[in-house]
């Protein structure tokens, strides 16, 4: 479980970044929650094609969320 954690922070923005409040505030959440962060950001990141899908979003696909 530690490992799953520390892969989902990592598809986060970090946790010092300025402004992370606004930003949690616009994913509607009231704490840095990386799984939760993950969730609705898909672990997108600028830099990599990399993403995450639930097994609760079968249907989903990367041109539904790719960032570019």
């Amino acid at each position: 479980f530690h490992d799953v954690m520390n892969y989902l922070e990592k598809r986060c923005f970090p946790r010092t970044r300025i402004g992370v409040e606004e930003l949690l505030k616009d994913y509607g959440l009231k704490f840095y929650d990386p799984l939760q962060i993950c969730r609705k950001s898909h672990g997108r990141s600028m830099t990599n094609y990399m993403w995450l899908k639930f097994t609760d979003e079968p249907d989903l696909t990367f041109e539904q969320i790719r960032l570019r």
